[in-house]
């Protein structure tokens, strides 16, 4: 991405993540759906969807050292793999500069910026644009701003 494009990733694109184990310690497989489940300094995390809806990439390579045979636990880290997104990730200002982290649904507020989907708050679903790909600014036009996966 070069500075002040507005789209980070295109659909279809092999994006790099980390891949994480889901709550029941299960690991996305090949061609499995996953959701965001945080972030690092350098990647976006991903795990099996658990919530419904939540997919935002299917599994297109699994990380080199993964091992079917090992038991893994909540949140465990299983390496850097690749998936093929489903929609275009792009660049959005925040209402709020930093309330926002990868994974929280993201509703469009006045003022054409992004906050938190917050249902007891009035906001209803057909407000979510998708969730946060990453909070991380990368480069000077796309500060206060936060990837989000464009769902709608």
């Amino acid at each position: 991405m070069s500075d002040g494009d507005l789209t980070l990733f295109e659909p279809g694109q092999d994006v790099t993540v980390e891949l994480v184990a889901d709550s029941s310690g299960n690991v996305a497989g090949l061609g499995t759906l996953v959701e965001i489940s945080g972030e690092t300094s350098e990647h976006t995390q991903v795990q099996q969807v658990e919530t419904a809806g939540a997919g935002v990439a299917t599994v297109a390579r699994l990380p080199r050292n993964y091992d079917d045979t090992k038991s893994y636990s909540n949140g465990e880290v299983v390496g850097e793999a690749a998936v093929l997104l489903r929609h275009a990730v792009d660049w959005v200002e925040e209402t709020t500069p930093g309330s926002l982290s990868a994974g929280d649904k993201a509703i469009s507020d006045a003022g054409g910026t992004v906050a938190a989907y917050d249902p007891g708050g009035g906001d209803t679903g057909d407000m979510v644009l998708g969730p946060v790909w990453t909070t991380l600014a990368r480069g000077q036009y796309v500060a206060d701003k936060v990837a989000v996966v464009r769902q709608r």
